[in-house]
């Protein structure tokens, strides 16, 4: 994914399958008061990038280790802004396929 600047230049990606991009979006889905139900957009960059990004490998044991995080999602924001990993979530959603907006995204979780 050289396309992109800063520290997403050496950003090793893979295609998302539909599959996993349904259960990210059920894994985002809370219920709120009253049986309301929020999309955790947060939650959800955070599965995209996490379980598709193969360099630098955000699930590896040895490198949260040595980077001083315990969960792959401490790892992921010592590596990368947040404004970083909206960009990769969507640049990942995209070459995957899904180019929807993030309303028919929610839209999509809620109904599910």
């Amino acid at each position: 994914m050289s396309i992109l600047c800063g520290k997403l230049r050496n950003t090793l990606t893979r295609i998302m399958t539909g599959e996993e991009f349904g259960e990210y979006q059920k894994q985002a889905v809370l219920m709120g008061r009253h049986r309301k139900i929020n999309f955790d957009i947060k939650r959800f960059n955070e599965l995209v990038v996490i379980n598709n990004t193969v360099e630098p490998n955000f699930k590896d044991a040895e490198s949260i280790r040595t980077a001083g995080c315990t969960t792959p999602e401490q790892f992921l924001y010592k590596s990368l802004l947040a404004g970083e990993i909206s960009e990769l979530s969507n640049r990942i959603s995209q070459l995957s396929g899904f180019d929807q907006n993030l309303e028919q995204a929610v839209d999509e979780a809620k109904n599910s």
